[in-house]
């Protein structure tokens, strides 16, 4: 492989990656309502009609959060 075909693979593949992390992990993010054209609250509505049934809550960043503070969030 010559070093442009290299360079374009690792480009294409980080670009793979960045719209496996959107979909998946950053869900919410304003990055995600911008790169698929849709906004965030537009995402929520067609959600909470698509599962009537589930009990929605607001999110909440939960990165080094107590274990009381998490089952508090959750109830």
């Amino acid at each position: 492989m010559s070093t442009l075909t290299t360079v374009l693979a690792i480009l294409v593949a980080l670009e793979h990656l960045y719209i496996m992390f959107l979909e998946t992990i950053a869900t919410s993010s304003e990055s995600t309502s911008r790169v698929f054209g849709i906004s965030i609250k537009k995402a929520c509505e067609d959600l909470k009609a698509a599962y009537p049934d589930v009990k929605w809550k607001e999110g909440k960043l939960l990165n080094r959060v107590s274990m009381k503070d998490l089952e508090d969030w959750v109830k």
